[in-house]
């Protein structure tokens, strides 16, 4: 689905389907993956938030480009079947921009708790180099079933 979608005809509308409805279960895994990951306990790889969310940021172009590919096909004299598969096409597309908005919702979110987790992470390590370097130990629950 590139940005010069005058070439494509109604003949490749099968392709089109399959690679949105791919597209959008894709894009439903992540969500729900990353909306599991909503309170992260050790921060996530933030180049790997950064690609989410360029991604699903592209994704807006493409959704855009995907509704212009249907409306000329539309323009196409397209038959009943044709037509069934442009508006599945166009269905698919609308959910998968509700989709990637909630995604780069939930990944911005995580970066902000990430960030906020980093910076604790940071902090507590600060501390204890400073305990240490004043010689005292840094504090530890002690257990007392260990002798």
């Amino acid at each position: 689905m590139s940005q010069n979608n005058s070439c494509y005809g109604l003949n490749l509308l099968p392709i089109y389907l399959d690679i949105i409805e791919e597209r959008l279960e894709s894009a439903l895994s992540q969500l729900k993956n990353l909306q599991q990951m909503q309170v992260p306990s050790q921060p996530l790889d933030p180049k790997t938030l950064g690609g989410i969310i360029k991604y699903h940021e592209a994704q807006k172009i493409n959704n855009q480009t995907c509704f212009e590919q249907c409306k000329q096909w539309r323009n196409d004299n397209p038959n009943e079947e044709q037509l069934h598969q442009i508006a599945h096409i166009e269905k698919s597309a609308a959910k998968l921009e509700l989709v990637a908005q909630e995604i780069l919702k939930s990944a911005e979110y995580i970066k902000g708790k990430n960030n906020n987790l980093i910076q604790e992470i940071n902090r507590n390590c600060s501390e204890r180099k400073t305990l240490v370097r004043k010689g005292k130990p840094p504090h530890r629950k002690e257990n007392p079933n260990i002798f």
